[in-house]
């Protein structure tokens, strides 16, 4: 990522979701956000977090 790129990711997403992604570990260059122009809301993090989570009990079930 260049710091043209980095500098556009930080104008596009919210201080909240922000803080919440780096809680739950989610890499916001992965999220399409769905905010005016694009902006990462914290409802996108929380909906990337649960999908991560969804996806880890699937993968335990099938173990």
């Amino acid at each position: 990522m260049t710091d043209q790129d980095d500098f556009k990711l930080n104008a596009e997403v919210s201080p909240a979701a922000r803080e919440l992604a780096e809680e739950l570990g989610i890499d916001l260059g992965s999220l399409r956000g769905s905010g005016s122009q694009g902006r990462i809301l914290v409802t996108d993090v929380e909906q990337a977090g649960a999908e991560t989570q969804n996806r880890g009990d699937a993968d335990r079930l099938t173990r």
